[in-house]
């Protein structure tokens, strides 16, 4: 038999050991709890992760909602509907992080890309009927999705004038659908703007032969011959444009009005302009500056200078033709300021200003200012100042 205080010893241990088994099962599954737990909030945590966007606000005003899924030092890359689009940072205005879960749906196009429709008066004739439905941008891109999204987006930074990201958007689809007509208008328009002429005219000719005879980028064509010095080609593609039918547009005018003026045709010049300031009713500087042209090679001096100080008021540079313009009309003064004003610019025939100048003293009896400019023409070998100057000095 065991003695009384050996049987309480052995009590006890079996008590504590019978402790400790509870605590320790206890441990395991408040762990194992504890873990279920910390993973379902870490599954939440990601879940949201995945359906969360970002909304990225461009400077040009655009709003783009996607999910980012690359970044360099200059470029954000973002899945828009499944196509990575690259964004430069320098036209990223700002990054946000959308606060509430995006829930599982259809995504709907966003809305820099839709189009409102034209709200009209109803006539009694119509009376209650449906409206139109209302037309997705997309559908005027022929090929498939990823083409037609990498064709938007292009069109977009074209339109911003952000020339280098509408070429880095074609660039995933340009060799998979080399001939696409709507992919090669936009590389022809980048071309036209930085004065590629000769390339524009290579992109422009894909597009009307894939688009076909009622193609919309015969203006295109047009323009980029005029800037290739094809100046007969321009003005046969121009007229067809214009004879076709299609949208009247101010650009085409002005265009053949410019070839017009080109080929010396100065009263059909002014009215292919004139038609061009009617269709734009707030003419451009652009037409007002060619349209001062015509009328001055029309001896119509007054006329001319009211254009390009219109022109010139709509941010159209200076040129140095107001000074001559000046000087036909007999308002020495004017005629002077703006020839000494041209002398700033960087392709300026200083020998034909220096002369003009030393005409313009000269008429108005300043003969040691004439004498002066002529002698800076003669430096530069400008014959008829130095004939001017030799007659003044036989006086």
């Amino acid at each position: 038999m065991l003695s009384g205080s050996s049987g309480k010893k052995r009590l006890s241990m079996r008590y504590r050991i019978s402790i400790r088994r509870e605590l320790c099962i206890d441990s395991f599954f408040g762990a194992l709890a504890r873990g279920v737990v910390l993973a379902s909030v870490f599954l939440f945590f990601y879940a949201a992760a995945v359906c969360r966007a970002e909304t990225i606000k461009l400077k040009s005003g655009t709003v783009v909602r996607g999910r980012i899924v690359g970044e360099t030092s200059q470029i954000v890359q973002v899945q828009v509907y499944g196509v990575q689009v690259p964004y430069f940072r320098n036209e990223i205005l700002s990054i946000q992080k959308d606060d509430e879960e995006q829930p599982a749906r259809q995504e709907e196009l966003p809305a820099a890309v839709k189009i409102l429709p034209v709200v009209k008066e109803k006539s009694p004739a119509e009376g209650d009927k449906k409206p139109a439905a209302q037309k997705n941008p997309l559908d005027d891109i022929k090929g498939p999705y990823e083409l037609k999204i990498a064709v938007r987006s292009a069109r977009r930074h074209l339109k911003n004038k952000e020339f280098k990201a509408a070429v880095l958007d074609l660039e995933t689809v340009r060799l998979k659908y080399p001939d696409n007509p709507d992919l090669n208008a936009v590389l022809g328009s980048v071309c036209l703007a930085e004065k590629r002429y000769d390339q524009g005219v290579q992109c422009f000719e894909k597009a009307v032969v894939g688009a076909g005879a009622e193609s919309p980028y015969w203006r295109g064509l047009g323009k980029a011959y005029f800037g290739a010095g094809r100046t007969d080609d321009a003005e046969k593609v121009l007229q067809k444009v214009v004879a076709s039918g299609q949208t009247k547009k101010a650009d085409t005018y002005l265009f053949l009005g410019r070839i017009s003026l080109k080929k010396k045709q100065y009263e059909q010049a002014l009215g292919y302009l004139k038609e061009g300031a009617e269709i734009e009713k707030a003419p451009s500087a652009e037409i007002l500056h060619y349209m001062g042209w015509a009328q001055y090679c029309l001896n119509n001096y007054k006329e001319a200078i009211v254009l390009w100080e219109k022109a010139m008021e709509k941010g159209y540079p200076f040129t140095g033709a107001w000074g001559r313009a000046y000087l036909k009309i007999g308002n020495y003064k004017k005629a002077a300021e703006y020839l000494e004003k041209s002398l700033g610019s960087p392709n300026a025939d200083k020998s034909e200003i220096y002369e003009r100048l030393g005409q313009v003293y000269l008429s108005g009896n300043d003969k040691t200012k004439a004498a002066e400019y002529f002698r800076k023409a003669s430096e530069l070998g400008n014959m008829e100042a130095e004939d001017a100057l030799k007659a003044m000095q036989r006086q």
